[in-house]
């Protein structure tokens, strides 16, 4: 399992307060990029501008100080993830990701995935307005918040309405923290692309 370190050079709100006994994730900014205003989050060039995913524009809004996590498996990452992570790093102070293990994937979904974790996480710590990059282990997220204490995870909006997203609302409400349903990219998704990619291979004599 890698450690916490590893890392190369409209939303609808469900859920409880702020998460207890958090590290802190301090931010990491491109080298001479300046601060932004009141301490606000810069994002640099590649990070989110626009006003419609952006969200408030108050500079004193608390959101810009808690703690987000993303998790998922980010197989042949894609658009989709890419969306997701932008629109969660306007949506706080510090963005980690949790990257689901080959084990866990495979559990989850019936099936390996098709890059492997250690590329997965790589993948992921690439990315400058990604704060930290942690192994995901289970499918209960509260397992996730224990290892690393967070105030809100971000989902997408596929997820809003179901049985598994009323779960993981309750669940996280136990240890204070609260789901954020973020837009759903529905164009593009791991699924489609493996689809797409076994139909492609010849088939074996």
């Amino acid at each position: 399992m890698l450690p916490l370190s590893f890392r190369s050079p409209g939303s609808t709100e469900y859920g409880g307060g702020r998460a207890r006994g958090r590290p802190a994730y301090p931010a990491k900014r491109p080298q001479g990029s300046p601060p932004g205003p009141r301490g606000r989050p810069d994002h640099g060039e590649d990070g989110p501008k626009s006003p419609s995913t952006v969200g408030s524009t108050d500079v004193d809004d608390p959101q810009l100080n808690a703690v987000g996590y993303v998790p998922g498996g980010f197989d042949m990452f894609h658009i989709g993830h890419l969306n997701i992570l932008r629109a969660a790093r306007a949506r706080c102070g510090h963005l980690v990701v949790g990257v689901a293990t080959d084990e866990a994937l495979t559990a989850m979904k019936g099936r390996p995935p098709v890059v492997p974790h250690a590329e997965r996480m790589e993948i992921l710590s690439s990315l400058r307005f990604v704060d930290a990059v942690v192994p995901d282990v289970a499918a209960d997220k509260r397992v996730a918040w224990h290892a690393h204490p967070f105030d809100v995870l971000f989902k997408g909006t596929d997820w809003l309405g179901t049985a598994k997203g009323d779960r993981l609302e309750s669940e996280l409400r136990q240890v204070g923290a609260r789901v954020v349903y973020l837009p759903y990219t529905p164009s593009t998704s791991s699924t489609m692309l493996r689809a797409f990619l076994t139909s492609a291979l010849p088939s074996a004599p």
